[in-house]
């Protein structure tokens, strides 16, 4: 049996099934403006049937704000929206303290003098942090302005930075897509796993399928 047989086989034997999935260039392709996203119709139509099996919880998980993320993919209940890396969940969003909401102050301040004037250069905000998306610059330009963000605002205390696709993520609250996503349907204990999260061709893939944790 090959390894994607038993992995289905495996999928077909669960006692409750997670399916977690990244928006941008895996239900939608990459645009040049981030909000005319819109998913596959043939691949939104299929999540949506997904989303109704019984004993399956269904997640979109993304860098996206979550507000961002409900309007380009036109999906609500019953599939789980999970924006800004797991800083935004469908049950509330997660509180910045005084510290955090001053050190946001201060990284937008820092990245708007930063990528002022450069070409296709555009910043996004988020709840808990900022975006510096690069895909309408020039890839010299781009190379540059990520290269000093890194190099900058990236290693702010407090400051965790994710790079995209052509972007790069950096917010004053812990991102992490993997333990929120687990938590979605913490409440109804899933047994396995089935993720596929593409946030850059540098960084290592989830496994397609795995054992969830419920801890």
């Amino acid at each position: 049996m090959t390894d994607l047989g038993a992995a289905v086989r495996a999928l077909a034997h669960a006692r409750h099934l997670l399916v977690a999935l990244d928006f941008d260039g895996v239900l939608a392709p990459i645009v040049a403006v981030p909000s005319d996203a819109r998913p596959l119709p043939d691949s939104a139509a299929a999540l949506e049937r997904l989303a109704t099996l019984p004993a399956t919880t269904v997640a979109l998980l993304s860098g996206r704000g979550r507000a961002d993320l409900a309007a380009v993919s036109g999906f609500g209940s019953p599939i789980r929206l999970v924006g800004s890396h797991g800083s935004e969940f469908d049950d509330g969003v997660s509180i910045l303290d005084d510290e955090q909401r001053a050190r946001l102050d201060r990284l937008a301040a820092e990245l708007r003098e930063l990528v002022d004037g450069e070409p296709g250069v555009t910043l996004e905000a988020k709840p808990a942090g900022m975006a510096v998306h690069v895909r309408n610059a020039p890839p010299e330009v781009g190379t540059r302005v990520l290269d000093a963000v890194r190099a900058g605002p990236a290693t702010r205390d407090g400051v965790e930075a994710t790079p995209g696709k052509a972007v790069l993520d950096l917010s004053v609250a812990r991102m992490d897509k993997a333990p929120r996503s687990t938590g979605s349907a913490r409440a109804s204990r899933p047994t396995r796993c089935c993720s596929r999260a593409t946030t850059s061709p540098t960084r290592r893939r989830s496994p397609a399928c795995a054992p969830a944790t419920s801890g």
